[in-house]
């Protein structure tokens, strides 16, 4: 069977090197009315040329390796090497991640990768041939904003958390899907069609950090389900976040990686002195004394200097 890289996501790549040796003979030849006499001894070897400038390291090569996670590169090159469907049905894919200077990339999370599988399916009955996705959901009929007649089959992709990611160092890792492309009632899985496996990687690079930050009763995003944060960033400290749920159950993803769980006890938006108006906590919050001095303006939104005893967000207590 064969696989192909996804449209749009990433292409699987092999490199296809040609090198042409050439060989150059040299003659020399005397001029002499006499006899050419024997040949001399051989001469001192000539001093060594200068060492050549080092090559780029290849994806997965020995390089320096850059942590994902980083704010030391500016976009990440994927590329899918190999692709095998295995007894289990469940296909296993071999990629490499590096950035913009070919530097292999290392920590990779499940979480922040996600994979599709598909097959090309021959049209019949004078269609067509279509691409069909291995990795679906179904719509279920009369639910959501434009609620439909009847269940649908809509591609996705398998988030990485669903099965087995694995990194091999030097910016190779494996994946191992969950999803069995051979036991799908309405899309037979057979090996001689052309198939397609794509990768996408979210939410790197990180180059926003948070510091001394609410984050509390946000709204934005999801129609049906708000959430108050999308992703974790990179961590500056002295951050609270607020609520830990979203309204239908889900968790939400912590801000930062050491951000405190609690409610901020704000109190209502006003105007406390300087520009805009702030929320000065109320007493007991945990945003008072709750900051890091560390990288921390030294004044507040107000303008107001801040105390060694740095609160969190940007009304400072007396």
């Amino acid at each position: 069977m064969k696989f192909t890289g996804a449209r749009g996501i990433t292409r699987s790549r092999v490199p296809l090197i040609a090198l042409l040796a050439l060989s150059a003979a040299i003659g020399i030849a005397g001029c002499s009315d006499g006899d050419n006499g024997s040949q001399g001894p051989a001469g001192p070897s000539g001093p060594s040329g200068p060492t050549g400038p080092t090559g780029p390291t290849g994806p997965g090569g020995t390089g320096t390796t850059v942590p994902i996670t980083s704010d030391q590169y500016s976009s990440i090159v994927p590329a899918i090497t190999k692709a095998t469907v295995p007894a289990t049905g469940k296909p296993v894919v071999e990629f490499t991640l590096v950035d913009e200077l070919n530097r292999p990339l290392s920590g990779l999370t499940a979480a922040n990768v996600r994979f599709v599988v598909t097959r090309l399916a021959p049209g019949v009955g004078g269609k067509s041939s279509a691409w069909q996705a291995y990795t679906r959901t179904t719509a279920q009929a009369g639910t959501g904003p434009w609620p439909g007649t009847e269940p649908k089959n809509q591609s996705t992709a398998e988030v990485g958390t669903a099965g087995v990611l694995a990194e091999l160092g030097g910016g190779k890792y494996t994946y191992t899907f969950n999803t069995n492309i051979t036991t799908i009632a309405d899309i037979p899985y057979d090996a001689s069609l052309p198939h397609r496996v794509g990768i996408e990687v979210r939410n790197y690079p990180q180059t926003l950090t948070l510091r001394n930050t609410i984050l509390a009763g946000n709204t934005a995003g999801n129609l049906w389900n708000p959430w108050n944060i999308r992703r974790t960033v990179l961590d500056g400290g002295g951050n609270l976040q607020w609520p830990p749920t979203r309204p239908n159950g889900q968790p939400e993803p912590p801000a930062t990686a050491t951000v405190v769980w609690a409610e901020p006890m704000l109190l209502p938006c006003a105007d406390n002195g300087g520009l805009t108006q702030t929320m000065a906590p109320d007493d007991g919050s945990p945003a008072i004394g709750g900051g890091v001095s560390g990288g921390a303006p030294v004044t507040d939104q107000r303008g107001r200097l801040r105390t060694p005893a740095l609160d969190v967000g940007a009304y400072e207590t007396p």
